[in-house]
């Protein structure tokens, strides 16, 4: 969760190639994708994604209302729909 708050794209890749939990929530029930999504950080979603993330279609609906583009874009390359 800490290295998707901070765009720490280094840890996220090593936490993810380590079997890292993409579905642990923060006291706010984000996932680290819906958290990334949030701050309308590409680069620290994309590995989130390709990690297969499956809150794709529960950060999409936000990313949309916020008019994050580029989030939009790769979470809909990605199979997601709104």
């Amino acid at each position: 969760m800490h290295a998707s708050q901070y765009g720490d794209l280094i840890l996220m890749r090593q936490l993810l190639a380590k079997g890292g939990d993409l579905s642990a929530r923060n006291r706010f029930d984000q996932t680290p994708l819906m958290f990334a999504v949030g701050l309308n950080d590409p680069a620290a979603a994309a590995p989130l994604v390709e990690g297969a993330a499956d809150e794709g279609q529960t950060a999409l609906a936000p990313a949309v209302k916020k008019g994050h583009t580029t989030i939009v874009q790769l979470l809909k390359k990605a199979g997601w729909s709104e």
